[in-house]
């Protein structure tokens, strides 16, 4: 029985070196685990900042990039804004001349009908000159003939009278 008791320590001792053995060598191995995990994550940890560096520049070239395209369409709008600002200021002096010429126009026409109404009053009075001179040359006709028969009566009379006393 004490063999049996010696033997058994020697195998429960056996175990429990092998244990603390394993425990050893397990420990030695969950660091180097942990090491070579801490590498690889290291590593990739490593690849993946160099991916999003590169990912980083490559969006930061786009966004400059997209910067200085904005800015070549503000200038772009800005050229265009003091084109239109300059175009609104042409047509506002062209509508103030369009209106300017609009009120000239209309008292030229204004001004043209006050003369036309004055030549109408002028013809007026030159047709009622017209029929006065007809009524005057026809006057002056009859005249003329009553001067040439009194000439004529006068000539006959004086002939008459020259007869007569000749007789």
């Amino acid at each position: 029985a004490v063999v049996s008791t010696q033997s058994t320590g020697t195998k429960v001792n056996s175990f429990y070196e092998e244990s603390i053995q394993n425990s050893q060598d397990f420990s030695q191995n969950d660091d180097k685990v942990r090491q070579e995990a801490e590498r690889d994550f290291n590593v990739m940890h490593h690849e993946e900042v160099k991916r999003l560096n590169l990912q980083l520049a490559v969006l930061t070239k786009n966004v400059n990039s997209k910067d200085t395209e904005l800015r070549y369409f503000k200038e772009e709008i800005n050229q265009l804004s003091c084109q239109n600002e300059s175009q609104v200021s042409k047509i506002k002096q062209l509508r103030k001349q369009l209106e300017m010429s609009s009120n000239s126009l209309t008292d030229y026409s204004s001004a043209v009908k006050s003369e036309q109404e004055k030549l109408k009053k002028a013809n007026e009075i030159i047709d009622d000159m017209d029929k006065k001179c007809i009524t005057l040359d026809k006057i002056n006709d009859e005249l003329k003939a009553e001067n040439e028969l009194k000439s004529q009566l006068v000539v006959e009379k004086d002939s008459q009278i020259k007869h007569y006393k000749s007789s």
